[in-house]
């Protein structure tokens, strides 16, 4: 069997083989180019498309941001009108309400002087009643009064001096005609009347302190009294207590000079000279016994002063 590789013929075999291995290997090569090649353009082309469609739905969302963005601006547009017709309708309610106060304090200055007329015309003609005098007066609930002269007029009503003594009548009391004249008014009268009463408890409470300061004084007084009796009564004490002490010496002096001469007189049968001046010694210490009980007698009623 001969060598292909050693043969005349065989190098152009093995060249030939070789060059469709090599040809085939090169195939083969570009197939797998290719194939690459197309799946990387398809890949491109995938990512492309999925960016295009990202792009277009991000414009979607850009143009619906800016209607709405348009519409908010239109609405920021509209509202900052209505702002301005509330800025301008709230200066014009300012300047109303402005002019509404003014006008109520052109009225209500209207009123004052409008009251403070009625006090002055109420106060004249309550000052010029003074002294008008009526042979009779009858009061609307009956009660009817002779040779009536008018003392004075308030808010009360009517203070007259009459044929039997004097009278305060209640202002609705009064005739009609004298009401509608002195134009009496209720809260006035109450008024008064309150502001009596306030003077008549403020009256009461001066008068309670005042007795009770009377009160503190003439205690204040009766205890300074006490204690300038009780000095005293002290001192007495002591005075007689030593006055005691004195007379209980003499007392028993006087009955030892008793007892004396009556023993003289029994030892010598001289009992006329000795019984005598016994008699009398015994009528002395009779006295100072009796001096004494009084002076006890005093010292205590002293001391029971004190203590008291």
């Amino acid at each position: 069997m001969s060598d292909l590789f050693s043969s005349a013929k065989g190098p152009g075999l093995v060249g030939l083989g070789l060059a469709a291995v090599v040809l085939g290997g090169l195939s083969l090569l570009m197939t797998l180019a290719l194939e690459d090649e197309d799946l990387s353009i398809e890949q491109d082309m995938v990512e492309l498309n999925y960016e295009l469609n990202y792009l277009k739905d991000f414009e979607g969302q850009v143009i619906a941001y800016q209607d709405v963005a348009k519409k908010n601006q239109q609405t920021v547009e509209r509202l900052q009108e209505v702002v301005n017709e509330l800025n301008a309708k709230s200066a014009e309610l300012m300047q109303k309400e402005q002019e509404l106060d003014d006008e109520k304090a052109s009225v209500a200055e209207l009123y004052k002087q409008i009251d403070q007329y009625k006090v002055n015309y109420r106060e004249a003609e309550w000052a010029s009643a003074r002294g008008e005098k009526y042979e009779a007066l009858k009061t609307l609930r009956g009660r009817e009064y002779q040779s009536v002269e008018v003392r004075k007029v308030s808010a009360a009503g009517m203070e007259i001096r009459h044929a039997i003594g004097t009278a305060r009548i209640p202002y609705d009391h009064l005739p009609s005609e004298m009401q509608d004249r002195f134009q009496f008014t209720a809260e006035a009268a109450s008024s008064m009347a309150q502001e009596e009463l306030a003077f008549r408890k403020r009256l009461e409470s001066d008068h309670a302190r005042a007795a009770d300061r009377r009160t503190e004084r003439e205690k204040l007084y009766k205890d300074k009294l006490a204690k300038r009796s009780n000095y005293l009564a002290r001192a007495k004490i002591k005075s007689l207590q030593n006055a005691l002490k004195t007379k209980e010496e003499l007392h028993m002096a006087s009955i030892e000079r008793v007892r004396a001469l009556r023993a003289k007189a029994d030892a010598n049968n001289n009992r006329g000279l000795s019984g005598g001046l016994a008699k009398r010694e015994e009528e002395r210490a009779a006295e100072l016994q009796k001096s004494i009980e009084q002076t006890r007698s005093e010292i205590s009623r002293l001391s029971r002063q004190v203590r008291n």
